[in-house]
């Protein structure tokens, strides 16, 4: 393994760490809202119940980072950007199929549906969180680069 090759590696484990923690939050940010003046159930349970979905999310990240750098060029912003949502949708999906196999109707209660349906009743607000926070990171790594 280059140097090269361990540095990738080695930005797509610190890549996986801030999309696991900006998932985390988003997610957070989502089951406040939701609660708002609802008792009947804890932020943290939700939390817990998004650890699967935001660890496959992480571990996307992590391929996905590794992926798009695996040449020694830089990439296009437009692939940071297409990485970002396919995170997002990788998240969502598992998010759904969880939802789905954790409720007590029978199983796949239309599953292209519901996850059409809850991918637009969320990409409004996921999507720009993940495109901002991957630019974000990658804003941090061009600045740490320079002289």
């Amino acid at each position: 393994m280059t140097r090269n090759e361990r540095r990738v590696w080695l930005v797509a484990a610190c890549y996986r760490l801030w999309t696991g923690v900006c998932t985390m939050a988003t997610f957070g940010a989502v089951a406040a809202v939701l609660r708002f003046g609802r008792s009947n159930r804890g932020i943290s349970e939700d939390l817990i119940e998004a650890l699967p979905a935001a660890a496959i999310a992480a571990i996307a990240a992590v391929f996905g980072w590794a992926i798009i750098h695996d040449r020694s060029r830089q990439p296009q912003p437009l692939a940071y950007i297409a990485l970002a949502i396919a995170i997002v949708v990788v998240a969502h999906i598992v998010f759904v199929v969880q939802a789905s196999l954790v409720s007590s109707g029978p199983w796949p209660p239309a599953p292209l549906a519901s996850l059409l349906l809850g991918f637009l009743f969320h990409f409004w607000f996921t999507i720009p969180i993940a495109v901002g926070a991957t630019g974000l990171f990658v804003l941090c790594l061009r600045f740490r680069k320079s002289p």
